[in-house]
């Protein structure tokens, strides 16, 4: 059997006993191709390290919701030169999309410290990430 793995996180720090063994070991276990999607600026840039190092792994690179208060004046940037990397296929998951329907996306958002985000803040974060991914034709992970 022939796997597509499109979505694997070996940025993780659960994988750093093994992470490239484990991954070498990938296409002889069955997986042809893996997407790692980044979820801040240090897992992007892991997704495109291992991206370079192994030939069946593609980066999905940005920011997740949890982690939009490491996003500053600088990261606009920082993604737009991730994702014009010749494996980034993608750019990973930028809203939350589970909010109810009717209320802004970004509403039914919570960080894992509780916190609720300022509205405006969030909204400037994702607004941006959207001008990126527009601006390259990246298309969106889910």
């Amino acid at each position: 059997m022939n796997v597509f793995d499109t979505h694997a996180h070996y940025d993780s720090g659960a994988f750093n006993g093994d992470r490239l063994e484990l991954l070498a070991s990938m296409p002889s276990r069955g997986v042809e191709l893996i997407v790692n999607p980044g979820c801040d600026l240090e897992s992007s840039r892991t997704a495109v390290e291992l991206s370079e190092r192994f030939p069946f792994v593609y980066a999905a690179v940005g920011w997740q919701p949890e982690e939009w208060e490491s996003w500053d004046c600088g990261s606009e940037a920082l993604v737009r030169e991730l994702a014009r990397h010749p494996k980034c296929v993608a750019m990973s998951r930028i809203t939350g999309l589970s909010s109810p329907a009717g209320m802004p996306i970004t509403m039914g958002f919570v960080p894992s410290n509780g916190s609720t985000p300022p509205y405006g803040a969030i909204n400037r974060y994702v607004l941006q990430h959207m001008m990126v991914m527009r601006s390259l034709l990246a298309p969106l992970s889910a």
